[in-house]
């Protein structure tokens, strides 16, 4: 019977279902990686702080009296501008890039993501970076504000 040369057609609905089987598998979601998944919430709540120090920011700059002004003005503006170059460093976690709204800014990173080729806890330690850098942009402006 194997020197039939018609003798796959007798397996072919099998090895379709196979094939479709297997191509159905490799493209169903896989579950995200831990580290991944902790990037990412990091992530979101580094945004969040971000989002609410230039709110805060703002209102300083607006809000201050002609005193505070010569006392923190180039310290106001130094923080705008680190947290503009904290924007600029921002990085996406893979697989999230669709997830959230930076609200802030409208550029993209992806771009930062594919070029970059992290591991899944290379990311995570990046995120913890960038969530100490706006803590502490955040501790700056909370100081100036007391």
């Amino acid at each position: 019977m194997k020197n039939n040369p018609f003798y796959f057609l007798k397996n072919f609905p099998y090895l379709l279902l196979l094939g479709l089987g297997a191509l159905v598998f490799a493209c169903s979601d896989q579950a995200p990686d831990e580290n991944l998944q902790k990037a990412f919430e990091i992530h979101v709540q580094s945004l969040e702080i971000r989002k609410s120090s230039g709110e805060e920011l703002s209102l300083l700059k607006e809000n201050l009296d002609p005193i505070v002004v010569s006392k923190y003005g180039r310290i106001l503006d130094s923080l705008a501008t680190l947290l503009e170059g904290w924007d600029n460093e921002l990085i996406e976690v893979p697989g999230f890039e669709e997830d959230h709204d930076h609200g802030h800014h409208d550029h993209s990173h992806e771009e930062h993501v594919e070029d970059l080729n992290l591991t899944s806890a290379e990311h995570l330690e990046i995120q913890k970076h960038l969530m100490d850098e706006i803590k502490g942009l955040q501790k700056a402006i909370d100081q100036i504000q007391n």
